[in-house]
């Protein structure tokens, strides 16, 4: 009987934990619509009936050994879960607390892309500060190195009038005439040698 055999497997399981058997529930229809009773899902209730007459002496011996394996049997009920809405609360608060972190997140990064173009700004107007400056000091170098060749011309010039009237004033004649004329002026830190070819 293939209850029998269930209800036999059930009771090896609980007497040997770590060695289980597997339960052949598929066997029967029966057993198939009692898997979930006497899996503790439910409650099973089992009535015995016996016949004292002497010719179902047989069936009776049957009948009580199996309500002995059945009454030693027991299953531990399994607690049903009830939605009590705490999931969908803790789902709705973390949500909440989600959309208050994006929102902290989008106020800082405008913030920061605020200062950002802040930043860039100043950046450009140094820039464009450096820039003038820049070449405003290339002008006034400019300036001042015209003005020094300017000096320094104007030096040569003498200079060289001064040698061609010395040498005139020699009296060298039509011959070549060497000048070695070394002078310094106040506006300019550089020594000239000139040498000049008089025909």
């Amino acid at each position: 009987m293939t209850l029998g055999k269930c209800l036999e497997a059930l009771r090896w399981n609980q007497h040997h934990r770590h060695s289980r058997r597997l339960v052949p529930y598929r066997e029967s229809k029966l057993t198939r619509l009692l898997q979930n009773y006497l899996n503790g899902k439910g409650t099973a209730r089992m009535i015995v009936n016996i016949n004292t007459c002497g010719g179902s002496f047989d069936e009776t011996m049957h009948v009580l050994k199996f309500s002995a394996l059945a009454k030693q049997v027991t299953t531990a009920p399994i607690a049903a879960r009830v939605n009590t809405g705490l999931a969908a609360l803790r789902i709705e608060a973390q949500r909440d607390k989600n959309a208050a972190a994006v929102a902290t997140l989008e106020s800082t990064n405008e913030s920061l892309l605020e200062r950002v173009a802040e930043l860039q700004q100043q950046l450009l107007e140094t820039e464009m500060r450096f820039g003038e400056l820049e070449a405003q000091i290339r002008e006034e170098v400019s300036a001042e190195m015209a003005e020094q060749l300017v000096e320094i011309e104007q030096s040569y010039q003498v200079s060289a009038a001064f040698g061609v009237s010395k040498a005139q004033a020699k009296g060298v004649g039509a011959g070549r005439v060497k000048l070695h004329d070394h002078f310094r002026t106040k506006s300019t830190p550089f020594s000239f040698s000139l040498k000049m070819l008089l025909l």
